[in-house]
């Protein structure tokens, strides 16, 4: 199972929680394999990170987030959210080319079962899964959706890399 997270120093000791209970709950999925895309991680960060995924038997690598507003060609205003968060939306370019698929969490993400429901589902030629999230029409405007236009929930994605 692929797994990835995006994280800075900010986030490392939320990310490394999450992480927790994703390994204390997937005991049985085999090898798990997480990928951080790197938004500025120190190297203590960095060592506590790989400390605790080994204590699992688990490996993590560390990708670094290359300059998103260069890679669009705009400067972007990400709000209160941080740049990073634009990285996933790159992860068939970032990761290694014989990734096929990934699990993406947010680092706030507390996994209480199995992932291997969510790993095995077949997205049948789509890019993603993910689930609708329910929010006000309002808010959907403010983000130029239509009231009948479906906003998935960005922070637990399925990703084929291939498609």
């Amino acid at each position: 199972m692929n797994i990835l997270y995006a994280s800075d120093d900010n986030y490392a000791e939320i990310a490394s929680i999450s992480i927790v209970s994703l390994l204390e709950n997937n005991k049985d999925a085999g090898n798990i394999t997480f990928f951080m895309l790197d938004n500025g991680l120190s190297s203590q960060n960095k060592n506590k990170l790989l400390n605790l995924v080994e204590k699992y038997s688990g490996n993590i690598i560390f990708v670094d987030i290359p300059d998103i507003e260069k890679l669009v060609g705009i400067k972007l205003d990400p709000g209160f959210w941080a740049i990073s968060i634009f990285a996933r939306l790159f992860a068939a370019s970032l990761l290694p080319e014989d990734i096929e698929k990934i699990i993406y969490l947010d680092c706030d993400t507390l996994i209480r079962s199995s992932l291997l429901p969510l790993w095995n589902e077949n997205l049948s030629g789509n890019l993603i899964g993910g689930c609708e999230d329910g929010i006000p029409v309002l808010h959907k405007k403010s983000i130029f959706l239509k009231k009948t236009d479906i906003y998935v929930n960005s922070g637990v994605l399925l990703i084929d890399l291939k498609a």
